[in-house]
This record gives C-alpha cells, structure tokens and sequence, in this order.
C-alpha cells in the first residue's frame, strides 16, 4: 500500500483489458507490475475482464511504454494496458462501476444511479456461477448492470425497481 512518505497526487491507475475468462491468477496479474514497482492495489473485474492497477505515476509510465513496445499475452488473450487519467486510486469501487456503466450507456443520471447500488459480499472464492450473483438481485428487481471484484470476493449489482414496486 501507499507509504506515508509518497504524495496522492504520485498515484495513479492503470487498466489491463482483455483478460481471459478464467485461467489466471491475482498472482499473476501483480507479476505483470511488479517489475515495475510501485504498485500498491489491484481490482480485477472479471465480469469485465479488466483489472485495475492502483501505482505510483513513475512506475505506471514505465510499465505503459513497456507493454506498449512489448505486447503481453495471459493464456493466449493479448492484454491492452493503457493510464485511466480520470482516477489516481481505486479505492471507490463504486466509481469504477459508474464509469463501466456510463460507457456503455451514455445517457444514464451518474448523480443518482449510486442509489440503485446493491453490494454482495463475503462470497467464496468459487463455486458459483456469475448468473446465480445476478438471480440473487432479480430478487428484489431488474438487474441493469454488474460487476464482479473477483480478488475481493465482492459484487455489485445496479438495480431498476420493477414497476409496481414502491
């Protein structure tokens, strides 16, 4: 984690895309910044098939140019690793999902969607199926969107109220 002599504004993020469904590990995703140093978090979504990197500025630079003149494959998926300027840190889980969600809806309210939030928790490891974390919302209404925090065991589910609900 960050030590108290490096300043917030050192920090930033990186995004790896184009993770493979399954066949990796954390591990593996730490090794590819480790090299590098500096890192001090990773969120890897694997709804999505990204991860975050949560590393100094220096190190996020280097490793960038790296893997930009030396592309990188993790079980045969060629990784696209590029800044998120818009983040120094990925501690807000929610606003990474905001952001998923806004790329793929443009017109969605990002100032009142955080209310539609559900956050699933203390899930195993493995052994279930990504349509079960989604049968668990449709509980309680219509699933728009989720993102699976694979290395914190962690969902997050956005919400519609089916009408009629109040």
């Amino acid at each position: 984690m960050c030590s108290p002599a490096q300043e917030p504004d050192d920090t930033c993020v990186v995004l790896i895309s184009n993770l493979p469904e399954k066949g990796y590990s954390v591990e593996e995703i730490f090794n590819l910044a480790k090299p590098f140093g500096g890192l001090r978090d990773v969120l890897i979504l694997s709804s999505h098939k990204k991860a975050y990197l949560e590393i100094s500025r220096k190190s996020a630079d280097s490793m960038v140019k790296f893997y930009t003149c030396f592309a990188i494959s993790l079980d045969g998926s060629q990784l696209c690793i590029s800044m998120v300027p818009h983040f120094q840190t990925i501690q807000d889980e929610e606003a990474i999902f905001t952001t998923l969600i806004k790329d793929s809806d443009p017109k969605v309210n990002t100032d009142t969607i955080h209310k539609q939030f559900v956050h699933l928790g203390n899930l195993p490891d493995d052994g279930y199926r990504e349509l079960e974390v989604v049968c668990v919302g449709l509980q309680f209404g219509r699933v728009d969107h989720y993102v699976i925090l694979k290395n914190k065991n962690k969902r997050i589910l956005q919400e519609s109220l089916v009408l009629g609900d109040s």
